[in-house]
């Protein structure tokens, strides 16, 4: 459906919600900046089969080309050079979410890496020390200088951070024998861990604006061994810690490199390779879908699933819908007027322009033809 709305009232607005929607991915805002920027929308007819066939096999070329499989998750033992151990990666999921190595109580790798958001920032600009114990849309406190990256996949990365000041100088970061590259004070002396994930484990402890605070004194490595003392005088962390590492078992000490191998082994189990592009590359077609119209007033329900996961389905989809990096505020003026396309964008009008009067026009479609 198309609709056709007049302004009539100078300070009325509504926002337009991107609602196209490919396996559970919601488009950027640019529908919803097109519907709005532009007098009209065209809606081309959908490409014939030899055609969507033709683009199919250029993009598996290309995908060949470049060596992209779709497999990288099954390459992760294998480079390891072992199975993933699940006791340790159980371990480093408990410490990935205990404020108690963080100095100032009060964050931890999940305050800013949260499941909830694909083990990424509820922010678009990360909040660390200082919060409101929130994670989530609701979380308060001072700025840091930019969004938290994604945790998902860093298992093959060979450069960390958003700047690459993390790197492995092999380009590989299964491999350390060149080196793994830090900013001073830590430089060189991080290179004799097995993997640049344990290796970078060792940073955010200390790093004062995100978990460390501004109280206690000393440099890096003073905050290093205050975090370890705590570990050490946690008997339950002693027993956990033990069950993987005979020495703290024997009465020794964790150390830094111990927890540093905890958090990595839980980031392994953070590999995915189940985007419909890896889907594609392994050679499985029809796995795209060209677009879901859905929004929560008249998608009831979803043919073929049980009605809970139609629903849980439904839900998900329609939450990406009201994030707020997807939507297109629009203004009103004397005299504006605006198309969109009920297929690319939901509209929703804020009822700020009384007593002013809106006048709202819709052309309903059947395929891509006005009838």
């Amino acid at each position: 459906m198309r609709h056709l709305a007049r302004g009539l009232a100078a300070a009325s607005s509504f926002v337009l919600v991107t609602a196209a929607l490919a396996l559970g991915t919601v488009r950027s805002s640019d529908a919803a900046a097109t519907a709005v920027k532009h007098s009209a929308v065209r809606s081309d007819p959908a490409p014939p089969s030899a055609l969507v066939s033709e683009v199919d096999e250029q993009l598996a070329g290309i995908l060949r080309r470049v060596g992209f499989t779709g497999r990288v998750e099954s390459t992760l033992e294998q480079r390891l050079g072992r199975k993933v151990n699940r006791k340790l990666a159980d371990l480093g999921r408990l410490l990935w979410f205990d404020t108690l190595t963080g100095l100032n109580d009060d964050n931890t790798c999940g305050g800013c890496h949260s499941p909830t958001n694909g083990f990424g920032d509820t922010q678009s600009i990360a909040i660390g020390v200082d919060n409101n114990a929130v994670v989530g849309p609701n979380r308060t406190g001072p700025r840091n200088q930019r969004r938290s990256p994604l945790a998902i996949n860093t298992a093959f990365y060979p450069n960390l951070m958003w700047n690459s000041r993390f790197a492995s100088l092999t380009n590989d970061p299964f491999d350390n024998r060149a080196g793994f590259l830090f900013p001073p004070p830590e430089g060189l002396t991080l290179s004799s861990l097995p993997h640049l994930l344990v290796a970078q484990a060792f940073i955010p402890p200390s790093e004062r604006n995100e978990v460390a605070g501004f109280v206690f004194p000393g440099d890096n490595f003073d905050i290093r061994a205050e975090v370890l003392r705590r570990l050490n005088a946690a008997p339950s962390y002693r027993t956990l810690f033990g069950r993987s590492f005979s020495v703290v078992k024997s009465g020794g000490p964790i150390t830094f490199d111990m927890f540093g191998r905890a958090i990595a082994e839980f980031e392994f189990t953070l590999v995915f390779a189940d985007a419909p592009l890896d889907h594609f590359a392994r050679g499985e077609r029809r796995i795209f879908v060209r677009r879901v119209y859905l929004n929560r007033f008249f998608g009831l329900r979803i043919v073929g699933l049980p009605e809970a996961e139609s629903q849980a389905l439904i839900d998900r989809l329609c939450r990406q819908a009201e994030v707020v990096e997807y939507q297109c505020r629009f203004q009103w003026a004397p005299g504006s007027i605006a198309f969109w396309d009920h297929r690319a964008v939901q509209h929703h009008a804020s009822s700020d322009y009384r007593p002013a009067r809106r006048v709202m026009e819709r052309a309903t479609i059947i395929g891509d033809r006005p009838v």
